[in-house]
């Protein structure tokens, strides 16, 4: 599990970055919804085995991809020798 800023524990309040962060706009995690959400995901067996729990992230960047146009025909396999008669007319 991969964990965003707690409030009022962990290594957000140790090194004093909390306040920072919500200025950002970033809300920490307050421990009591922490610990309760780490229970109920340990409890439940179809939990992922991947994920990320995190407070509010308002208005940040996100990275964002332009989808390229892609080619209709893209998984139409021709052997090798219909491809050359078919260019050579026969």
């Amino acid at each position: 599990m991969e964990w965003s800023v707690w409030s009022g524990a962990g290594m957000g309040e140790r090194l004093g970055v909390v306040e920072a962060l919500v200025r950002v706009r970033i809300t920490p995690i307050p421990a009591d919804r922490g610990i309760e959400v780490l229970k109920r995901v340990l409890a439940d067996e179809s939990s992922p085995t991947v994920m990320v729990i995190a407070g509010r992230a308002q208005g940040l960047p996100t990275i964002t991809i332009e989808a390229a146009e892609l080619p209709l025909l893209r998984f139409l396999d021709q052997p090798k020798g219909a491809l050359l008669r078919c260019r050579a007319g026969g």
